[in-house]
């Protein structure tokens, strides 16, 4: 840990590389199960890495530096989630390939809906009573 600490608070590039090796696929899950998203989670795992780099004279070694890189990349979702909340209600109408459009869908059959599966009804007992008795007692 000392090692780790004192490579970051050099800008060592190669612990970096090392820190690299070690945490990507786990950083790279864990960004994906927090966006569900592969663009936005690889966007992300690169903006993780950045800050690391940048603050990383910051790290002083009170928690292992994967708790320390994971707290980066929450608060990175955390502010992302903010600035996405902020959208307006026609932008959430709008799909796009990164988000599904935002549409509330209605649990009872639409009046058309209810229309037409009376007219099937009405036209299957139509047809029913001109059927003979022992085909229509088949069906």
């Amino acid at each position: 840990m000392l090692q780790t600490m004192c490579g970051l608070r050099s800008s060592d590039s190669r612990t970096y590389a090392t820190l690299i090796d070690l945490h990507r696929h786990g950083l790279m899950r864990y960004l994906l199960s927090l966006t569900g998203h592969r663009e936005l989670a690889e966007d992300l795992f690169q903006e993780t890495w950045i800050r690391a780099l940048v603050r990383g004279a910051q790290y002083e070694g009170n928690a292992s530096f994967d708790s320390w890189l994971f707290t980066i990349a929450r608060n990175l979702v955390v502010d992302y989630s903010r600035k996405r909340k902020y959208q307006s209600l026609d932008e959430m109408n709008e799909a796009n390939e990164d988000h599904p459009s935002f549409e509330v869908e209605a649990s009872d059959p639409s009046v058309l809906h209810q229309l037409e599966a009376k007219e099937a009804a009405l036209e299957l007992r139509s047809v029913l009573s001109t059927t003979r008795s022992n085909y229509r007692e088949v069906l």
